[in-house]
């Protein structure tokens, strides 16, 4: 992608933007509820050891929360995470094939030359301690397809993240954001405490794609000022302006906020 007209970066902003109604409410009040370190720690180290770029890991973690909000409707099930009692074993061992089956149907999304196919997730659950049978992992595939459907379109905080990079290049074609996957990873990491300190500053938008916008900013942003080049924030600022979806004095507080928290 090259330099972006207002026009198309109008019809960018209008596609993400359409979901559908019966997804928005658990976006709109918990997404990001079952980020944890451990988990995208685990996801992380996974991808790697498959080759697998870090666009996979990053939609993986998201595809896995969402997959998480819509499958368990009880958000009680969110204290099973960190209960490591005896008792709670098997649905963990159920939570793991889930999550190696998000990650097979992120690959063929977007990883096609080298998807996880049902044999390779076999593996790695055998590898994992968790052996499952081929019948029981496409099962548990069509149930991750079944409860995502639609919302496997939703744009992502990586996807969002790459997006603003190439229009704030376009604007400077000397802007580098070097940690810009560290930052990014960080975010993901802490994203519930990020989203409580942002809802301290009404920072939050219904519209799960206006978060979006404003976190991605922020990581760019930050990324700047953590690489010593704060001189180019204003160029930042201005092509922040020119979108129209968030206040560039929203994007330079959520930026405080998570380089304070750094």
């Amino acid at each position: 992608m090259d330099d972006l007209t207002n026009e198309e970066l109008q019809k960018w902003l209008k596609f993400s933007n359409q979901p559908d109604p019966k997804f928005i409410k658990p976006y709109s009040l918990y997404r990001g509820l079952f980020y944890s370190e451990n988990i995208c720690d685990f996801v992380m180290n996974l991808c790697r050891l498959l080759n697998a770029p870090d666009e996979v890991a990053f939609k993986t973690i998201e595809m896995f929360d969402r997959f998480l909000l819509l499958y368990f409707k009880d958000l009680s099930f969110e204290g099973l995470i960190t209960n490591f009692d005896q008792s709670s074993l098997p649905k963990k061992k159920k939570i793991v094939l889930y999550l190696i089956t998000v990650l097979q149907v992120v690959t063929k999304l977007i990883y096609r030359h080298k998807i996880l196919k049902t044999s390779d997730a076999e593996k790695v659950m055998l590898k994992l301690g968790h052996p499952f049978f081929k019948n029981e992992i496409i099962e548990a595939e069509l149930c991750v397809l079944n409860t995502l459907q639609d919302s496997l379109m939703y744009r992502t905080l990586e996807e969002c993240i790459e997006f603003l990079a190439v229009v704030f290049t376009s604007k400077d074609r000397e802007l580098r954001f070097s940690l810009k996957n560290e930052v990014m990873f960080y975010v993901y990491c802490k994203y519930n405490y990020l989203n409580a300190e942002l809802k301290k500053y009404n920072l939050l938008f219904k519209s799960s794609t206006h978060t979006l916008i404003l976190l991605g900013s922020a990581v760019l942003f930050s990324c700047l000022i953590l690489n010593n080049h704060g001189n180019k924030i204003n160029v930042l600022r201005l092509a922040v302006k020119s979108l129209g979806i968030v206040s560039t004095q929203d994007v330079l507080k959520a930026t405080f906020i998570l380089l304070k928290s750094i």
